[in-house]
C-alpha cells in the first residue's frame, strides 16, 4: 500500500503528482514482490476524483481517496477496531495523532445537538443523555453540563459541515 498524505496544515494534492508517485513506485525494484497487489491512498487535501483503474500504472488495483474528518470518524466508530487490543492501540495512537496535530475526536457527534425534533440529545458514546431543548434560551443547566463534559474538544472545520446543507 502507497500512502501520500498531507497533514492538516499542507497543501493539495494533485493528479499529476499522485502519477509521478505511481510511476516511481513502479520503477523502484524493491516492490517487485508485490507484483500486481499494489494500493493508493491518497490522504487529505484531495481533489474530487481519484486515478481511474486505467490511469494507474499497471501494477496498481485502485486508488482511494480520504480525508482526514472521515477518516477519524471511521476510526471512532467501526467495530473493526473492537476486535482485539492490537487493533484498540492503532485506534489510540491514531486518535493521540488528531490530537498532536489540533484534530481533536469528532465523539460527541455534535449534529445530534440541532436535531430539536428528536425527543433527548444522544451524545454518541453513552456517557450523558440530555433532555430536548426546546429553543436555544432554555435549560442553560444542560447546556453547561454538555460544555463541561465536552471539555477541551476542539472542533474542525469538518464537524460543521451540516451546517451548510
Amino acid at each position: 500500500m502507497v500512502i501520500e498524505v498531507k497533514p492538516s496544515f499542507g497543501g493539495y494534492q494533485y493528479q499529476d503528482q499522485w502519477q509521478r508517485q505511481t510511476k516511481a513506485v513502479v520503477g523502484d525494484n524493491s516492490f517487485d514482490k508485490y507484483a500486481d497487489r499494489l494500493y493508493y491512498v491518497a490522504l487529505a487535501h484531495t481533489p474530487t476524483a481519484p486515478l481511474t483503474r486505467e490511469e494507474l500504472p499497471q501494477r496498481f488495483r485502485r486508488m482511494t481517496l480520504r480525508e482526514w474528518g472521515s477518516l477519524r470518524y471511521f476510526l471512532q466508530t467501526a467495530p473493526e477496531f473492537d476486535s482485539c487490543r492490537q487493533d484498540r492501540a492503532i485506534r489510540e495512537e491514531w486518535m493521540r495523532a488528531f490530537e498532536l496535530f489540533g484534530m481533536a475526536p469528532v465523539i460527541p457527534e455534535w449534529k445530534l445537538l440541532f436535531a430539536y425534533s428528536a425527543n433527548e440529545v444522544n451524545l454518541g458514546c453513552g456517557v450523558k443523555s440530555f433532555p430536548i431543548l426546546t429553543s436555544p434560551t432554555e435549560h442553560t443547566a444542560d447546556w453547561a453540563a454538555l460544555v463541561d463534559y465536552a471539555g477541551p474538544l476542539r472542533l474542525s472545520p469538518h464537524d460543521f459541515s451540516f451546517l451548510n446543507h
